[in-house]
């Protein structure tokens, strides 16, 4: 029977890891025991039996019986290659020392095991499995990880170090949405702090707002196109230098393009909040463009804008249309 797990999401910051204040609630089916232990009983599940079949065989280095578990990578479809792959595998897990096979989580097309290493200089691994031929699950990295998948991996590649797993959902002023549907478990929720704005950013208050929109604002007020050095002071001494350099290559309609564009009106749509940061999510109808601006508070107590072109899997999930529009109808009812 599936539970579930709570965590915090982490991000990028400025210079260093920062944690938000976005949620991810994830089906999940609880094992807990030692690898020695686990690998000796009778399993429970067809999905316990595929784990114990899997790294049984990479222990032994039985390449003939890891082929039953494994959906063969590309690169490795010859019998040497291989050979080769198996025995990376093996190296790995011993790297790794004693492993908890903590559990797993029941994914729609995939199952994602939690291997915890004992050692506390290891970081968790993920193992994930698909059904391949017949339905037997296998080892299979021939997928890249899907937007959630990406955000699993950010929480456990540093899960040992910080502290992201939360016992419950929070419910003040937070919107929850499906991130994944994952039929037959429960869904794949996310809880944002989020925010309705819907008024042009030229419109609001400096009065009624906070003090991240009040830089933000000012950040967008570029008379003329001198004065966007003005806006690239908004950004980290790093990313403006890089700014100013692209800026000064372009071709003189070029910079004209990019100073209309970035002088004309912007309709703030939400502001989704972090302890840290502000993510501003904002459409330009007369450019027919939709994107975001990620504010950062400094250790100074002061903002900056990140990068715009970074891309970490917190973003990249937050930012994608069905998630932007879920957390958009949310606010509106």
């Amino acid at each position: 029977m599936a539970g579930k797990r709570i965590f915090k999401i982490p991000y990028p910051g400025l210079g260093e890891l920062r944690t938000s204040d976005v949620l991810v609630s994830i089906p999940f089916v609880r094992i807990g025991e030692l690898w020695n232990s686990f690998r000796r009983r009778e399993p429970r599940t067809e999905e316990e039996a595929a784990l114990q079949e899997l790294l049984s065989a990479i222990y032994r280095g039985d390449v003939a019986a890891a082929a039953g578990r494994v959906s063969l990578p590309k690169q490795s479809t010859s019998d040497k290659a291989f050979e080769g792959y198996v025995n990376s595998f093996k190296a790995s897990l011993e790297r790794a020392g004693e492993l908890e096979v903590e559990g797993y989580f029941p994914l729609s097309g995939r199952v994602r095991f939690v291997l915890r290493p004992t050692r506390d200089t290891e970081p968790y691994r993920l193992i994930t499995m698909r059904p391949g031929p017949q339905g037997r699950l296998r080892f299979d990295e021939t997928y890249g990880p899907n937007k959630v998948d990406a955000v699993l991996n950010a929480i456990f590649r540093v899960l040992k170090n910080v502290q992201l797993e939360v016992p419950d959902e929070p419910t003040d002023r937070y919107v929850k949405i499906t991130a994944e549907v994952d039929p037959p478990y429960d869904d794949i929720r996310l809880a944002v702090k989020a925010r309705l704005i819907n008024a042009n950013l030229e419109q609001l208050d400096s009065r009624l707002t906070n003090p991240q929109l009040q830089f933000y604002k000012a950040c967008l007020s570029v008379p003329d196109k001198i004065s966007m050095g003005r806006y690239f002071q908004c950004f980290s001494h790093e990313v403006q230098s890089q700014l100013h350099e692209e800026f000064s290559k372009m071709s003189i309609e070029k910079q004209n393009e990019l100073f209309a564009m970035t002088s004309s009106p912007r309709h703030i749509d939400f502001v989704i909040e972090n302890a840290s940061s502000d993510v501003v999510y904002y459409h330009n109808a007369i450019y027919m463009v939709t994107s975001r601006d990620w504010i950062e508070r400094t250790s100074r107590g002061d903002f900056v804008l990140l990068n715009p072109l970074a891309s970490f899997p917190l973003d990249d999930l937050l930012s994608s249309p069905p998630i932007r529009a879920s957390v958009a109808a949310a606010l509106k009812h």
